[in-house]
């Protein structure tokens, strides 16, 4: 009985360990294309309710300005709360609209949905940052809590009405960005094998005529 007793305690012990388990993902420094380059993070329960920071390093960048940002972590986002640090202008996180969509190079963010955290500044003005913008989103539910994209958009340092569409545009695949869009082209790994093999074969070729 004794033997019972202890196999169903251990048995419900580890059960709500795993149930409380946190878990978390992050995508190191990558270039965007412009100068600049961004990491990203989770931090998530056991019920993945996230928190999702974006961290933007303009500081290599001819463009300092950001108007807009969208991450996705799996496949659906959904809720949050919306902060900014380290902006030099004073824009306040409370001047961003949040929508749940794309960026757009028109207007900003796109309506279309498709499951990611989209802010914008609606007047156009951007963050002046000339360094390192960091972008939270705090009580995000997921459905996974791997980042799946990453995208922002550089405004044209003019403060002007209209946005220059300097989009970056990250797809993230097991932690690695595998295309930047508008920003920067990474060959995937069986891409550069393939790149590779053909090169090999150029000598060959050369000798057979």
């Amino acid at each position: 009985m004794r033997k019972i007793f202890l196999t169903a305690a251990l048995a419900t012990m580890l059960a709500f360990g795993f149930a409380g388990t946190a878990k978390a993902d992050s995508v190191p420094a990558t270039s965007d294309g412009f100068g600049g380059s961004f990491t990203a993070s989770t931090s998530c329960n056991a019920s993945l309710v996230c928190t999702v920071t974006l961290v933007i390093d303009t500081s290599g960048s001819s463009l300092s300005d950001i108007n807009a940002v969208a991450v996705k972590v799996g496949t659906t986002d959904v809720g949050g709360t919306f902060s900014i640090s380290g902006q030099s202008n004073g824009d306040l996180a409370s001047e961003w609209s949040l929508i749940g969509g794309s960026l757009n190079s028109s207007t900003t963010c796109s309506g279309s949905g498709d499951g990611q955290l989209c802010a914008f500044d609606a007047d156009f003005t951007g963050v002046n940052t000339g360094g390192t913008l960091t972008f939270t989103w705090t009580g995000v539910q997921v459905d996974a809590n791997s980042i799946a994209h990453v995208g922002y958009q550089y405004n044209n340092g003019g403060w002007t009405s209209t946005p220059n569409g300097k989009i970056v545009s990250c797809s993230i695949s097991n932690d690695v960005a595998t295309d930047c869009g508008g920003g920067t082209s990474v060959p995937e790994p069986a891409s550069m094998t393939l790149l590779g093999l053909g090169l090999l074969g150029v000598p060959f070729l050369r000798r057979k005529k």
